[in-house]
């Protein structure tokens, strides 16, 4: 199986200007067939290591996760910190990157993973 990631602009600062925002939804295909975020590539939490390997190739590309609790994506982040991965964050739940985005104040309520970046700051 070949995935193609989806990448942001990031430009937090001006030595960032280059860097891409990767979001994960790392729960099972069957709970992200059900709702997901717009724009997240599923990759179900235990095989994260290994897919995100062959997807980028930059360690300090930022990459920010999500699941139904925190849990799963606090488990592939330890994974991910453990082989050398410096820019991952946890969102929490589905439920709290969408509450995130509201309180941005965007009117559709749907946030682009590089405005996600810099409101989970």
């Amino acid at each position: 199986m070949s995935l193609t990631p989806i990448l942001f602009s990031h430009s937090a600062s001006a030595s960032d200007t280059n860097k891409q925002v990767l979001l994960l939804d790392v729960r099972t295909p069957g709970e992200f067939s059900q709702s997901n975020y717009p724009k997240a590539v599923n990759l179900d939490y235990r095989l994260v290591p290994q897919q995100l390997m062959s997807m980028v190739e930059d360690k300090n590309q930022p990459v920010l996760m999500y699941c139904r609790s925190g849990r799963r994506a606090s488990v592939a982040k330890q994974q991910l910190e453990s082989m050398g991965f410096t820019d991952i964050r946890n969102l929490g739940g589905l439920h709290e990157v969408v509450a995130l985005c509201e309180k941005s104040a965007k009117p559709t309520n749907v946030c682009s993973p590089k405005q996600l970046e810099q409101l989970s700051r």
